[in-house]
């Protein structure tokens, strides 16, 4: 059971998103977070980003080490080192668990 993913611009000390937001500035890091989430042990998870409808970056999958209940799940994305910036645009953000589609969340780079 995942949480309904959102985009926030921060998280805080339990991985819970503060500040959950849909628009964001070409500099800023981008959390997509699924709060409520309850993963069993050996779940892989990653975060798919598309920009205009077209796959640009996935996160590290990372594999759940325990059960875990009630838990907030988060990936991060940013700007490259090299650009420096987020391309301006309309992004969806995916969650992958297991190899299968998993909830999206919408959000716009001005």
């Amino acid at each position: 059971q995942i949480g309904q993913l959102v985009a926030a611009s921060s998280i805080d000390r339990d991985s819970c998103p503060v500040g959950e937001t849909n628009t964001f500035a070409p500099t800023d890091s981008i959390y997509i977070v699924a709060p409520d989430s309850n993963v069993p042990a050996g779940t892989d998870l990653f975060a798919r980003l598309y920009r205009e409808d077209q796959p640009v970056e996935d996160s590290v999958v990372i594999q759940a080490d325990q059960d875990y209940e009630n838990t907030c799940i988060y990936f991060e994305f940013e700007a490259t080192s090299g650009a420096g910036a987020l391309e301006t645009g309309n992004y969806e953000a995916e969650l992958i668990v297991n190899g299968n589609p998993g909830p999206t969340v919408n959000f716009v780079v001005q």
